[in-house]
């Protein structure tokens, strides 16, 4: 049976001082050794505590997400799960067989093949050559590049060489799978199917660590929450529980990842984050909250909303609408104003919380509100 069991876990990194990489210093350090003077090295390093106490014990079928802002120490625990870094203090007990779902081209050779390179990061990844061999057909399949395979991979696009990486990592099982951020390479196509190969992998592991700022995908994903702060546990228990526990700035960085087009936002979410803005106009409406969006809003702006909410940009949005991007900037400003919002994440809230745009809609319907 899978186990992770971190007690008291934690990590320092000496950092050099610039004092220390300098040769002036060095040379002075050196010279005064020639006459026997013993010069203490004091002050040359600084150390960064990147995870402070960390504890907590996963079963089989237990789904964790990691949760914290960027630095919190997402990243370095996972890495400490994966074990490419050390616990510095505590210990860390970990059963079966674990499989690092991150930094997935790493080793790849420019100058080999697609299916040399199958063979090198099979190696990397632990398998003997018998279970490579095995696997190659599937991954040639999943992989959907032919004849590509053959040549160099210098000779990829970027799209068809993440297709090859993916295939790759997504070939090997394991009792614990590690995430730092969920995958999804490729096209539109290819998206789906990486998309519906994780959530096999995930769904058949003992166990599975997935960092990730996106609340609805862990919502969808994990069972259990672990929140970071400053490398020190702040939360850890029901997943519900410990998003109840963010701080309002953590919530509405999530909302700016959406606004960003990082993310998808959960209803659940904007429900936490409206309750930090009392005084948005729809709020205070007796109307219906879409009727009172869509009533102080002209058809231009409710269209221009649509995209913002969907994670455009402005230049995405004069593309889609076919305007100049200082009038959609005029188009924003407006809403913002009209609907006493502060910034672009508040408007992204108002769209989802009051049903103008819900998960998952497309973008294509926003042209039938244009004028």
């Amino acid at each position: 049976m899978p186990l992770i069991e971190a007690n008291n876990v934690g990590i320092e990194f000496p950092v050099a001082t610039p004092s220390a990489r300098s040769f002036r210093h060095f040379a002075i350090r050196t010279a005064s050794r020639v006459g026997g003077k013993v010069s203490k090295n004091e002050g040359s390093f600084r150390f960064v505590q990147a995870l402070d106490d960390v504890s907590f014990t996963l079963k089989q079928g237990d789904r964790l997400g990691l949760i914290g802002h960027n630095g919190a120490g997402k990243t370095t625990l996972i890495r400490v799960l994966a074990g490419i870094y050390e616990p510095t203090s505590g210990s860390l007990r970990m059963i079966g067989r674990n499989v690092p779902m991150f930094d997935i081209g790493l080793g790849m050779d420019d100058e080999a093949s697609g299916y040399e390179n199958i063979r090198i990061r099979g190696l990397i990844l632990g398998l003997t050559p018998e279970e490579i061999e095995a696997r190659v057909p599937e991954i040639a399949e999943f992989a959907e590049l032919g004849d590509y395979l053959e040549l160099p991979i210098r000779t990829y696009s970027s799209g068809m060489l993440l297709r090859l990486v993916f295939s790759i990592a997504a070939s090997i099982h394991g009792d614990i799978i590690l995430m730092d951020e969920w995958i999804a390479v490729g096209d539109a196509n290819f998206r789906k199917k990486t998309h519906a190969r994780l959530q096999e992998i995930t769904s058949h592991s003992g166990i599975v660590v997935l960092a990730s700022h996106d609340h609805g995908l862990l919502r969808d994903t994990c069972n259990l929450g672990l929140y970071l702060d400053g490398g020190r546990v702040r939360a850890f228990g029901a997943l519900e529980d410990v998003l109840k526990e963010l701080p309002a700035g953590m919530l509405v960085n999530a909302v700016r990842a959406v606004a960003a087009g990082e993310a998808m936002l959960a209803p659940a979410v904007t429900a936490q984050v409206l309750d930090h803005f009392a005084d948005c106009t729809h709020q205070q409406s007796d109307e219906p909250d879409e009727v009172c969006v869509l009533r102080v809003l002209t058809r231009r702006e409710r269209s221009v909303l649509h995209l913002v909410a969907r994670g455009l940009t402005n230049a995405g949005i004069a593309r889609v609408l076919g305007l100049s991007i200082p009038t959609v900037k005029s188009h924003v400003s407006n809403i913002l104003s009209k609907l006493k919002l502060q910034d672009r994440a508040q408007a992204v809230i108002v769209a989802y919380e009051s049903g103008f745009v819900r998960p998952g809609q497309a973008t294509r319907g926003v042209l039938e509100l244009v004028d």
